[in-house]
């Protein structure tokens, strides 16, 4: 599968890329949905057939709780939830690693590996990573995000994820030169999610590696022009130090797949001692 911005089913700006969003920000039943994008309206049949599509591609699924579960987060019993997954964004970081790959000299390019595609379904699936879902995150995304009827979300979502993952795992593979340990998928894949990773391993950052941390953030914030807005996202990515946590391999792979991060890698390579 090609993902082309232009077409496609989650194509920028359509319905069903943002109806695509809105599910991967919590569950949502139709009529939820419809009211969002109709403001206050409902209009049960066009959103049913998007739901439908997106059912059809495996992008979305029925969101199922147990009963007490459902209580706990005061989702009602009797309504249908839909929830969106991360395949077309595993799919398009496959398809992006692969394409730089092809356009790059270096031996060292490498595919994803099964492994690395399951280790990212664990991160994107995270309690750790619903925080790039928070308003005060998706503010500092300036022309990746729109609002609707008090929402903040993305109608170009693949365009999206490439932007802001690209910046986040280039400064994930920088950052781990600070670290004295090393992660690889297999570490990861011992887990059941990432949150139990990050718990488990918070003892490795010590406060040396704070220290070291702080002061190349300070210092890759005024490379970067210390603006509020890039400052306030480069805080969400090192929020809590579990970036550093993040396979190395992987986010090496992960770091070129929607533009080249030049002035994001740099700021951090030349305030991590780079030359």
């Amino acid at each position: 599968m090609h993902y082309d911005v232009t077409e496609g089913i989650l194509k920028n700006g359509s319905l069903t890329a943002k109806i695509y969003f809105l599910l991967l920000t919590k569950p949502m039943t139709v009529s939820e949905i419809s009211r969002i994008v109709y403001n206050g309206k409902v209009q049960l049949a066009h959103i049913n057939r998007i739901i439908n599509n997106l059912s059809e591609k495996d992008y979305i699924s029925e969101y199922s709780l147990s009963r007490e579960e459902r209580r706990e987060k005061s989702i009602d019993l009797r309504n249908k939830y839909w929830k969106s997954n991360y395949k077309p964004i595993i799919e398009f970081s496959e398809q992006a690693v692969i394409a730089r790959k092809k356009g790059s000299p270096s031996k060292l390019k490498k595919n994803l590996t099964e492994k690395e595609a399951k280790a990212l379904n664990l991160i994107f699936n995270s309690k750790w990573f619903s925080k790039f879902y928070e308003e005060n995150f998706l503010k500092t995304q300036h022309g990746e995000i729109c609002k609707i009827n008090n929402y903040i979300l993305s109608e170009v979502p693949i365009r999206f994820f490439a932007f802001f993952l690209e910046e986040l795992f280039a400064i994930s593979s920088v950052l781990q030169r600070i670290a004295n340990f090393s992660i690889n998928e297999d570490d990861l894949l011992k887990e059941p999610n990432f949150d139990s990773f990050i718990e488990k391993n918070q003892g490795l950052i010590n406060e040396k590696i704070k220290i070291k941390i702080s002061r190349a953030i300070k210092n890759a914030k005024e490379n970067l022009g210390d603006y509020e807005s890039t400052n306030k996202a480069i805080d969400y990515y090192i929020r809590d130090f579990a970036i550093l946590f993040i396979p190395k391999k992987l986010s090496e792979k992960m770091s070129s797949i929607g533009r080249i991060p030049l002035t994001v890698y740099l700021a951090f390579h030349y305030a991590v001692g780079g030359r």
